[in-house]
């Protein structure tokens, strides 16, 4: 994975949507990224290791090529008069409280605790 040092700092990092062919999991391209901070810093990660950071670092890596499963998780906790930008809002579980502009999806929660089964290993 890379990061942009310093690019946090910038707030929303204008981005276009990525083409099929980029195979960008979060269809989002950022160009010319040494606009918005250091230079790009490598940070390899092995199976089963994660990376923390806030959602304003941009961040990135090759596509996965390895038959084992990539993935990422996305968690911003804010109240409820914050107003998200990009729609991010639709994907929303009120955790506390009310919302009483009606900004915030209120996402039914999951019916069961289950897991989903496990990848077959290849």
């Amino acid at each position: 994975m890379q990061v942009v040092p310093g690019s946090h700092l910038r707030g929303q990092i204008p981005f276009e949507r990525s083409t099929d062919e980029e195979q960008n999991i979060l269809s989002q391209t950022v160009h010319e990224v040494e606009r918005f901070g250091d230079t790009p810093v490598s940070i390899d990660l092995k199976a089963g290791q994660m990376s923390l950071h806030g959602d304003l670092l941009l961040h990135g890596s090759s596509p996965n090529t390895s038959n084992r499963r990539r993935c990422g998780l996305t968690v911003r906790y804010v109240p409820a008069d914050v107003k998200a930008l990009n729609h991010w809002n639709r994907n929303s579980v009120i955790c506390r409280g009310r919302d009483p502009s009606g900004h915030w999806s209120q996402n039914p929660s999951p019916e069961t605790d289950g897991m989903p089964p496990p990848l077959p290993q290849r």
